[in-house]
C-alpha cells in the first residue's frame, strides 16, 4: 500500500515495520485456513499496540497531506 502510493521511502524503519506488520494480517486474513494461526498471536496488549501504531501512522499521513 505506501509502495503503491509512492510514499514508502519518506516512512522511517518504525513506520516501515508497522506497514509490513499490516500487510501480513491483511493476507492472511483472507485466507480461512490461517486464521486460526494468526489469532494466536492478537493477543490483546499485541492488538492495542498495532492499533496505537495504526493512529499514529494515521495522523502522520493526514499531515503529510495536507
Amino acid at each position: 500500500m505506501a509502495k503503491n502510493a509512492g510514499i514508502f521511502p519518506e516512512l522511517d524503519e518504525t513506520r516501515k515495520e508497522l506497514f509490513v506488520l499490516l500487510s501480513q494480517y491483511y493476507i492472511e486474513s483472507r485466507y480461512a485456513e490461517d486464521r486460526k494461526e494468526l489469532a494466536k498471536n492478537c493477543t490483546r496488549a499485541v492488538t492495542e499496540d498495532i492499533m496505537k501504531k495504526t493512529s499514529e501512522v494515521l495522523e502522520w499521513l493526514k499531515n503529510s497531506l495536507t
